[in-house]
């Protein structure tokens, strides 16, 4: 994942944006860049959210904890706790991605919860388009959308509790 990280740096600077900023970005980055989980294998860059839980998530059969961000079918590891944390540094991996991402699934835990104006206004300058459920719906969404063929990523962040229906 990081070459993929790096191909992003360098496609960012094709686009016509300098190589240091964009390496200075992936620096920010508020990812675990020593537990990166590359979870698609082979040909299929396909990932799916198949469980989630208190704690974590099981994406393609690899039970991951805390919270995580999908694209390109790569895992990581997405240093943000609750909603109030996602900021547009927070976000600044996705419009790095090449080819150019459609839209972003947003998870916010347990609840849906508002992302800040700045975070809508960041993703929108980029032409991403944002979808903000809580992370159980989150995840049914970013499946569906794979399974159509759709270009899009995730950032969820985890569940705090347990669905008092389970």
């Amino acid at each position: 994942c990081c070459k993929t990280m790096l191909a992003a740096a360098t496609a960012a600077a094709a686009a016509g944006r300098s190589l240091r900023r964009s390496i200075h970005t992936l620096s920010r980055l508020q990812v675990d860049m020593e537990q990166n989980i590359l979870t698609a294998q082979g040909t299929s860059p396909k990932v799916k959210i198949s469980r989630l839980g208190p704690g974590g998530f099981t994406v393609n059969a690899t039970d991951i904890r805390g919270s995580i961000a999908v694209a390109m079918g790569t895992v990581l590891k997405w240093k943000v706790n609750k909603a109030a944390d996602i900021t547009p540094d927070a976000l600044s991996l996705f419009p790095l991605l090449d080819p150019k991402l459609e839209i972003l699934v947003l998870g916010t835990g347990d609840s849906i919860a508002p992302v800040s104006k700045e975070v809508r206004e960041y993703l929108r300058q980029r032409n991403i388009a944002l979808e903000v459920l809580d992370s159980r719906n989150a995840a049914a969404t970013f499946n569906f959308l794979l399974e159509e063929g759709r270009y899009a990523a995730a950032a969820m962040v985890v569940l705090q509790h347990r669905r008092k229906d389970a």
